[in-house]
């Protein structure tokens, strides 16, 4: 067996499974050669991908989900990769608002919507329309009387 190429294959990133259809065998076989062969363990639902990459793009402003379907994993990996290389994980609470919650507080500051009248338009409940409000507004915020 070529163990460059197969070193070189398990560098790159590639899943065992696709290692081991390349030499022939199964995935547990190829884990058990990396490790004869003295290369790096990878981190357990990371795809093979460097914690480095998770971090650049964390570091260039995506949050956690969106770096999670970049790599083809999810939120709470990448945010348990990035604590493992010591990244300082911003305050979530901040996150950029999506398009419909910038649409229900434009209309709530118009004055002519209540937050059921928001609720019927954006098809969610009341109270969830009320909860993006004071998130955004502040505690104090108090619904408009129908």
């Amino acid at each position: 067996m070529d163990t460059e190429r197969f070193r070189e294959r398990y560098l790159q990133g590639l899943k065992l499974r696709e290692i081991g259809e390349e030499f022939n065998m199964d995935a547990r076989r190829v884990f058990d050669l990396a490790r004869k062969l003295g290369l790096p363990k990878r981190q357990r639902g990371s795809s093979g991908l460097p914690g480095r990459t998770m971090q650049d793009l964390y570091l260039a402003g995506q949050d956690l989900r969106q770096i999670a379907r970049a790599v083809g994993s999810n939120a709470q990996t990448v945010r348990r990769v990035l604590l493992q290389r010591g990244v300082e994980l911003r305050d979530q609470r901040k996150r950029v608002f999506n398009e419909t919650t910038t649409e229900i507080i434009r209309l709530y500051r118009t004055g002519r919507y209540t937050y059921k009248d928001l609720a019927r338009m954006f098809n969610m409940r009341p109270n969830m329309v009320g909860h993006r409000v004071r998130r955004i507004l502040g505690p104090s915020t108090r619904p408009k009387s129908s």
